[in-house]
């Protein structure tokens, strides 16, 4: 049976597991810039003290005790150029390839949904590389709808990347 928990302390080495996961298969396949070996060198300093940060949460999906998949929840807090209202930024989804199609995904995205309107956001965002169809996807059937436009020129051929 599959559970989806908010992770503890003790969950960090397998959470950092999926979250170096999703940086091999994503970031890793779609940024020449990305580091993958940021999970393994910084996660822990990184996801540590979002542990116990109320604005912040760490999801794991597990069967028993094997990680699964993951996500990262932030609360954006209201700036000077927007109104007093708060945003739930979903940071980081991941599921592991052989377990796709099978709720994990939908089990974490409500359960970030839930955690956003229980901190008084008014919106969930997220964001995902263009080329990343699946994951676009996923959003959708979600209730994301594409709201701007993030767009990149290499300087040094002074052209749009296109990937």
């Amino acid at each position: 049976m599959i559970k989806v928990e908010v992770a503890r302390s003790i969950d960090l080495e397998a959470f950092i597991g999926s979250v170096a996961g999703l940086f091999e298969e994503d970031a890793g396949q779609r940024d020449e810039y990305s580091d993958p070996t940021w999970p393994s060198r910084e996660g822990l300093d990184y996801y540590q003290p979002m542990v116990e940060d109320p604005d912040c949460l760490l999801l794991v999906a597990r069967d028993d005790e094997t990680v699964l998949g993951h996500l990262v929840g932030l609360v954006s807090e209201p700036t000077p150029t927007r109104l007093d209202v708060r945003f739930a930024t979903l940071q980081s989804i991941w599921v592991k390839p052989d377990v796709r199609s099978t709720g994990i995904g939908q089990m974490l995205t409500e359960r970030f949904f839930a955690w956003g309107r229980d901190h008084g956001c008014v919106q969930a965002v997220v964001t995902a590389y263009v080329d990343n169809v699946d994951a676009q996807r996923f959003y959708q059937r979600h209730g994301f709808a594409e709201k701007s436009l993030t767009s990149v020129c290499d300087l040094r051929q002074g052209r749009a990347v296109v990937r």
